[in-house]
């Protein structure tokens, strides 16, 4: 089995001569504009014209990125696989179609699924997270990617699938989780990030983790701070050795072949030292303003959300969500919206008596998509007052994004009982808890 690092959170893994491309990320910036790729990929489109398959992880859009699945060559998309978790929609799969893919696998949770030779094992983490395992001849693949596993999740695993021979892992921030202190928020975010990644090493009893998936920084102005707390390379490899995982990161169109354990640590250190400069000279790279809308985008935008919400969500739910009051900085005015009646105003509030800050351009993608809200979290184009009101709107904007609709008709359909009837049997409430728990130490 050979790895090779494409960028951010791309590999391909070719085994048994079959080669599977993981999450491409090869054009344009992810979240709203607001992450850039760092090292900006060099791998083209028509490199990958042969693969046999095509994992997408989830529908973040530096994993499911349109403007790089649109592009590639119409006979990489008739020939490749494509394979995601098998879930209650197939909105990712219907989107591709319209791409001009043509064949599709979905992978059901915690079954091996032999495909041309090569065993896939898919592991569905909270609600929209998946991981991949790849295993051929003895030897393991598995791609943590953005899940949160825990210590329950890694028995399961290793009891499914067998220790893995190698573990690819995201090893930095990936947004602001919406903490009031910001600033102490994200250190601990980030060491917590270093504390998952070695524990998912040792409790996958992993031979080597590969950190990838964080090659990238905070492109706006409005958010050019997190790049503060980001741990690099440096750290993530001093961190593991301490704690006596083996790690090897990778340079771009670097392979590395499994089980080969010459010259790792040659090899890390060329790769830290390589990367040491790109993440030292963050603050030196070019930062994007906020593009200008006006009050009356952001009330049209409102006023079709709050139609989508009357769709997907009965009102006793909508009217626990309540109001969401944000102050607008580059606009200079407060603005009051409500889901439990339709109701937006301007209302007389500095920053300080809101509940959130936020520029209008990011508030005005937040509602137009049902990913917005998702995606201001992640990008952090914004702070947090009043964190309540906040994570309700969050919160129910994930739920549209799932199509996990919440309506009498809806909430007890066969295809949603059948989804979430599988996802409490795999752990959905535990990994709640532990996320809940996580944020408010993080």
């Amino acid at each position: 089995m050979k790895i090779t690092f494409i960028s951010h959170a791309c590999a391909l893994v070719e085994c048994g001569g079959k080669s599977v491309l993981m999450d491409p990320w090869l054009m344009s910036r992810a979240f709203n504009e607001s992450w850039e790729m760092m090292p900006p990929p060099t791998a083209r489109h028509e490199d990958f014209v042969d693969v046999d398959f095509l994992w997408i992880s989830h529908q973040h859009p530096d994993h499911f990125n349109l403007p790089t699945l649109k592009n590639f060559p119409q006979k990489f998309k008739e020939n490749v696989t494509v394979l995601f978790q098998k879930r209650n929609s197939e909105k990712i799969l219907n989107a591709m179609r319209r791409f001009g893919y043509k064949n599709f696998v979905s992978l059901p949770h915690r079954e091996l699924v032999n495909l041309k030779g090569v065993e896939f094992y898919c592991f569905l983490a909270n609600l929209g997270d998946s991981c991949l395992g790849i295993r051929h001849e003895g030897k393991v693949v598995f791609n943590v990617n953005d899940a949160e596993l825990d210590s329950v999740d890694a028995q399961n695993i290793v009891r499914d699938l067998g220790a893995p021979s190698v573990l690819l892992n995201q090893f930095s921030i990936a947004g602001y989780a919406g903490n009031s202190e910001r600033q102490s928020a994200m250190v601990r975010s980030a060491q917590e990030k270093l504390f998952r990644i070695s524990s998912n090493h040792k409790e996958l009893q992993a031979k080597l983790t590969i950190p990838f998936a964080s090659f990238v920084y905070f492109c706006r102005e409005d958010n050019r701070d997190l790049n503060a707390y980001v741990n690099n390379p440096r750290r993530v490899s001093e961190h593991l050795l301490s704690q006596s995982c083996e790690c090897l990161f990778l340079k771009p169109n670097e392979n590395y072949s499994v089980g080969d354990q010459s010259n790792l640590t040659d090899r890390n250190l060329s790769a830290v030292d390589h990367y040491e400069t790109m993440f030292s000279s963050i603050s030196e790279r070019p930062f994007l303003p906020s593009d200008k809308v006006s009050l009356q985008e952001i009330e049209k935008a409102y006023s079709l959300f709050y139609q989508r919400m009357g769709h997907h969500f009965s009102g006793v739910f909508r009217r626990f969500a309540g109001d969401l009051t944000c102050y607008l900085e580059d606009l200079g005015q407060a603005v009051c919206m409500s889901l439990g009646a339709k109701r937006f105003e301007c209302v007389s509030k500095s920053p300080e008596q809101c509940d959130i800050v936020v520029n209008a351009q990011p508030l005005l993608f937040s509602l137009k998509f049902p990913w917005g809200f998702e995606t201001l979290g992640v990008s952090g184009r914004y702070q947090v007052i009043n964190a309540r009101p906040w994570k309700l709107w969050k919160r129910i904007s994930i739920l549209e994004n799932q199509e996990l609709y919440l309506t009498p008709t809806s909430i007890f359909s066969r295809r949603n009982l059948r989804f979430l009837s599988e996802r409490l049997r795999a752990g959905l409430l535990r990994n709640f808890r532990n996320r809940e728990r996580s944020s408010k130490t993080i």
